[in-house]
């Protein structure tokens, strides 16, 4: 099957079903394949998809979707797309580009379905039409007017009908910024524009706010268009960089012109409106926001909005200027995150205000936001890691993954991680592993094999990284600590004497780890010892022969845990440990026995 330059993973899974005349059925071939057609539709299995085609893995995987959760965004052949302006939600398409597909392979005396083919950019919706075509792209069949879905093949409809005929398509066709975009997507630019050093995401909201500031209207708030509106501001946008220093200054006119015919106030605010305040005041100090700024300042002193001294808009006597609103934009936080974050750098004085300007140096905050990039919360290292908060956090206390040395304060005191570290970290546990798509006979998956053998988490990664351990597969997919394969006979080698820490003391006595903290304070699991593996063994082997949980109550008496406590007290079970002092309630064993009898209750 030849592979094409434009075609993600889930485009080739479906021209692979209908190669193998499996038709309509995208899904269930995936599933025959071992992998899962959702998966592959939000930018899984790239790499497994290429294997089967037998494509080139690194290609298909820069045109398929790359999605970080944790940033809202999409990493599409290189470029960064915001999560909301890239949908699988429903297919849309070029019926010009399939027929032009369909004539390719009737050259070549191929099936249509063996070239017809999706292309990656019809997932993004900023944009809205093909531009070797001059249409909009399509989003129902014309036969039966509904949306053909993801089952295949890509040229036809659930209906039978052909999505290659070429119907006067309604909406908008497209423009210069469709143009643009599409040549951003595919990597070729004819030429240089002044959004091109901003990331995708960054280029279309500033096309957009571009074009509704050239529509010359003055408002408080930023209009929030619809779609088809937003795809027409983006045109006007470009239409206004073609001529820029003309075009952003004739807007600026109409919205101040506009601004004073409905009384507005003076100052900054009163006369620009959004344009200032949720704007150019808020853009960060690289090339495009000291450019705006500046067009700005210089208008605004031109016309008399503000004096040539004042300081305002990145300009100060020899340091540059920025507002706190300003630094939250540029922080991509909200207000409180923010300030917290430049006061623990010292980058901001006590008492300072939002709409304050204060003396700031820009290289760092630019540092500060290019550091912040390149890192993730404690939130976004669980989530990479594949594991719940107190093993990622003995994971970082024991040193296997350093802190990036910076936090916010507030919500988040654990700081921030290097998201490459974290990633190089799982790479260095599976060294040598090869990928399985089943579990091999005598291994198990790294975190129940923990659990049942009784081993820290921390400890078995440590172990990987040292050689100790030697990880027997690898799941397809995205690698993390839920994906790896152990043998427990070899984890079990990496126990130290019988000491348990107490996260392995409640999974051996089935109760909540903060429950087992509790009953080490008041004394009941014995005397604890120095360091993590504080508790025997023996102590808590004694402990489960002498005291029962009230959730070891309920199933002998078939009800929930709730009405077994009051069917004990109802019995005269005296409570041997319980609330406040520890979050569970414990009987003694012998007591709790002799007055429950086995099987359920009315």
């Amino acid at each position: 099957m030849p592979e094409m330059t434009d075609e993600p993973a889930h485009g080739a899974m479906m021209r692979l079903a209908a190669r193998h005349r499996r038709s309509g059925d995208t899904a269930g071939f995936a599933a025959d394949c071992g992998l899962a057609f959702r998966a592959i539709l939000r930018g899984g299995s790239a790499g497994e998809v290429a294997c089967l085609a037998g494509f080139d893995p690194l290609a298909l995987g820069l045109r398929s979707p790359l999605i970080d959760a944790a940033r809202r965004t999409v990493e599409l052949n290189g470029e960064f797309i915001a999560l909301g302006d890239w949908s699988v939600t429903s297919r849309r398409w070029c019926p010009h580009c399939l027929a032009d597909d369909a004539r390719l392979a009737l050259d070549r005396g191929l099936p249509p379905e063996r070239l017809a083919h999706h292309r990656y950019w019809w997932d993004v919706r900023s944009v809205s039409g093909c531009v070797a075509h001059g249409v909009p792209l399509a989003r129902s069949c014309r036969a039966c007017g509904r949306n053909p879905g993801w089952a295949g093949p890509v040229d036809r409809c659930r209906c039978g009908a052909s999505l290659s005929s070429a119907p006067e398509l309604g909406g908008r066709p497209p423009g210069p910024a469709d143009r643009y975009l599409t040549e951003r997507l595919l990597g070729s630019r004819a030429q240089a524009c002044l959004v091109d050093p901003l990331t995708y995401q960054e280029a279309v909201r500033a096309l957009e706010r571009l074009g509704i500031a050239a529509q010359g209207r003055w408002s408080s708030r930023k209009p929030r268009p619809s779609a088809s509106e937003a795809s027409a501001y983006r045109n006007a946008g470009m239409e206004l960089i073609a001529d820029w220093q003309n075009g952003l200054r004739q807007a600026l006119d109409r919205i101040l012109a506009d601004g004073r015919s409905r009384g507005g106030r003076p100052g900054l605010i009163g006369s620009y409106g959004w344009v200032y305040e949720l704007w150019i005041g808020g853009l960060p100090d690289n090339g495009f926001g000291r450019m705006l700024k500046r067009a700005l300042r210089e208008h605004a002193v031109a016309n008399g909005v503000i004096s040539g001294r004042e300081r305002a808009l990145g300009w100060a006597p020899g340091t540059p200027l920025v507002d706190l609103t300003a630094a939250t934009s540029s922080l991509g936080m909200g207000h409180r995150r923010a300030r917290g974050l430049l006061l623990r750098h010292g980058m901001l004085s006590g008492g300072i205000r939002r709409s304050v300007a204060f003396p700031i140096d820009g290289a760092r905050l630019t540092h500060l936001r290019e550091t912040l990039g390149r890192t993730t919360d404690a939130k976004g290292l669980r989530m990479i890691l594949g594991v719940g908060k107190a093993q990622a956090g003995r994971i970082v206390d024991t040193g296997l993954i350093a802190s990036a040395g910076i936090g916010t304060g507030g919500a988040e005191p654990e700081g921030r991680f290097e998201v490459a570290a974290a990633e190089r970290f799982l790479r260095t546990l599976v060294v040598g592993a090869p990928i399985r798509r089943s579990t091999p006979s005598g291994s198990a998956m790294l975190a129940s094999a923990c659990r049942s053998v009784g081993v820290p988490i921390e400890v078995a990664c440590a172990g990987l990284q040292a050689g100790t351990l030697r990880a027997t597969g690898v799941s397809p997919g995205r690698l993390s600590l839920a994906t790896v394969m152990v043998r427990p006979a070899d984890l079990r080698r990496l126990r130290k004497g019988d000491g348990l820490t107490v996260e392995e003391a409640a999974g051996q006595l089935g109760i909540h780890h903060e429950a087992a903290r509790s009953l080490r304070r008041i004394g009941l699991l014995g005397q604890g010892r120095a360091g993590p593996r504080s508790l025997r063994r023996c102590d808590v082997d004694a402990f489960a022969r002498r005291y029962m949980p009230a959730s070891e109550a309920a199933r002998l008496l078939g009800t929930s845990p709730r009405r077994a406590s009051r069917i004990m007290a109802e019995r005269g079970v005296a409570i041997a440990a319980g609330p406040p002092t520890c979050r569970q309630i414990f009987y003694l064993r012998e007591d709790a026995q002799r007055r429950v009898q086995p099987g359920r209750t009315s």
